[in-house]
C-alpha cells in the first residue's frame, strides 16, 4: 500500500452494500406529502423507497407513481413496494420529465 488510500476499494463496496437506510424525517415527510384530499402521489426520487413504503402503509387510499433515474433503484423499489399491488407504479424516469 502506498499510503494514498487507507481503505481498500473492495472493502468499501462491500460495506456500502450492507448499510441499512432509514428515511430522514420519515413521519414528517409523509405528513407534509399527503393532504387529506390527496388520492394520488408522486415520489420523484424513490431511491430505496423508504418514504414511499411509509406513505403507502399509512394511507391505504393513496396511489403512488414512483420515479427514479437509477435503474437499480427502480428495480429495488419495484420489489420493495410489490406488496401494494395496483396502488403502485414504478417507472425509470426523471421527475424533470414529469410533464411528459
Amino acid at each position: 500500500m502506498d499510503g494514498t488510500s487507507l481503505v481498500e476499494p473492495r472493502l468499501v463496496r462491500r460495506a456500502t452494500v450492507r448499510l441499512h437506510h432509514e428515511p430522514v424525517l420519515r413521519d414528517r415527510a409523509v405528513d407534509l406529502w399527503v393532504s387529506p384530499a390527496a388520492d394520488r402521489v408522486i415520489d420523484g426520487t424513490v431511491g430505496r423507497a423508504g418514504h414511499s413504503l411509509a406513505l403507502l402503509a399509512d394511507h391505504p387510499d393513496v396511489e403512488l407513481l414512483a420515479l427514479d433515474r437509477d435503474p437499480d433503484a427502480v428495480a429495488f423499489a419495484e420489489r420493495r413496494l410489490s406488496g401494494f399491488g395496483d396502488r403502485v407504479r414504478v417507472r425509470h424516469a426523471s421527475y424533470a420529465d414529469l410533464g411528459e
